[in-house]
């Protein structure tokens, strides 16, 4: 009969285990924090500067075409690279297609489209700074 035994005892010395320090946790929430405000303050930027545009009459058209053209930016993205196909697709078509409705039906469906955009820039910057 085979029978395979475990060795029980600790090989484990005083230096192995790790002491919780809270100068370095707090150091890293701290770094952790910084990273996600960082990142969180041009996409919330983005979204305020379309909702101070649809309030003006001149403004309104010219939001429409930046998301015309950035719906448009998005589907050229999409084809050119490999990785996150489906989801530039999605996001291209959906910017684009909430520019038509800000167009035609209300603007404040540009909004919408802006806060699409303001995640893509939240989720880069995030990236980017890990």
């Amino acid at each position: 009969m085979n029978t395979r035994s475990i060795n029980w005892t600790s090989t484990a010395t005083a230096k192995d285990r790790k002491v919780w320090n809270a100068s370095e946790t707090i150091g890293q929430a701290t770094r952790h924090s910084s990273r996600v405000l960082g990142a969180a303050t041009p996409a919330l930027a983005i979204v305020v500067a379309a909702a101070w545009a649809i309030d003006s009459v001149a403004a309104g058209p010219i939001l429409q075409a930046i998301l015309w053209s950035t719906g448009f930016i998005f589907l050229a993205l999409a084809i050119e690279t490999n990785k996150a196909f489906g989801t530039l697709v999605v996001s291209g078509l959906a910017i684009t297609g909430l520019a038509v409705l800000s167009e035609y039906v209300a603007l404040e469906f540009a909004v919408a489209a802006a806060a699409i955009i303001a995640g893509w820039v939240f989720a880069s910057i995030l990236k980017l700074a890990r």
